[in-house]
């Protein structure tokens, strides 16, 4: 059972541009590891759907992002919420946050703030 605030099209996109962010360092640890799950069990995704959507996102350099505002919020809360999982923000994750956020199409000024 689902307690997302995303339809389940919605939370497959948003996880899988998560699983991607995570992965721009080379090094996925394990404090984003558990937001990652954490969000896996919030969108009611199996572990085999996941697990998908995660190799998906590293092969993948097509991102896409609904025009939903309610999945452009989530998106933007999840990514800063999963590049400061670790506790800190290393130069590579915010070159890539806002890279990605560009790319989809989120304003600098809401990545960054």
């Amino acid at each position: 059972m689902s307690n997302s605030p995303l339809s389940p099209d919605a939370a497959a996109r948003v996880y899988r541009i998560l699983c991607h962010l995570s992965h721009c360092d080379g090094d996925v640890d394990p404090a984003e590891r558990a937001r990652l799950e954490s969000l896996r069990e919030q969108f009611g995704l199996d572990s085999e759907a996941a697990y998908g959507l995660e190799k998906e996102s590293v092969r993948s350099s097509k991102l896409v992002l609904g025009d939903d505002p309610g999945e452009r919020e989530f998106m933007l809360g999840a990514m800063k919420d999963l590049v400061g999982a670790d506790g800190e923000i290393r130069d590579e994750e915010r070159e890539r946050l806002i890279s990605l956020g560009k790319s989809l199409g989120l304003p600098t000024g809401d990545i960054l703030g």
